[in-house]
């Protein structure tokens, strides 16, 4: 069994209009066949040592792990879905974000992009720090996760979002 730890808004956060709200993923996963558990806000830190940190929308993590520095190293994908009112948020999850996922080894990134009505899986090839684009797609294209989760993600019900 995997674990899913869900942060539903994020610390600050207002909630997203008009495009994929997170408060429905549960309702999405309930309907995929794999067991998943979830928890909440789930804060993952820089590895600067800086003391900062980011808090993703969703995190995909093995059961196994049952420390803090075992679920850091136990993740296999961090879902991160933008807010199109707040052009910082959005260029962070577009750009800051995955270069800062994949410099600490996080395997797969998948921006879900309200703006624009598009999904961009991201991988890390061995040996590299930086993602490469595994798959990409608009809002009614499924979205199939490689291994270990190995499951498709619908988005035929994801509405665009609009100004």
């Amino acid at each position: 069994m995997q674990r899913l730890l869900l942060d539903r808004l994020g610390a600050g956060r207002q909630p997203r209009a008009r495009g994929p709200r997170l408060g429905e993923l549960p309702a999405l996963l309930g309907q995929i066949t794999v067991n998943w558990a979830v928890d909440e806000n789930f804060q993952w830190d820089l590895p600067d040592g800086s003391g900062r940190f980011y808090i993703p929308d969703l995190v995909f993590i093995h059961s196994d792990a049952t420390t803090v520095e075992e679920e850091r190293a136990a993740i296999v994908l961090i879902v991160e879905v933008t807010s199109p009112t707040s052009p910082d948020t959005v260029l962070n999850d577009r750009t800051t974000k995955p270069a800062q996922y994949a410099k600490a080894g996080v395997p797969l990134y998948l921006l879900v992009d309200q703006e624009l009505g598009k999904w961009v899986l991201h991988g890390l090839a061995a040996g590299w720090q930086r993602y490469q684009i595994v798959a990409d797609g608009a809002y009614s294209e499924d979205i199939l996760l490689p291994v270990p989760l190995e499951f498709i993600i619908p988005t035929a019900d994801w509405p665009r979002w609009r100004a």
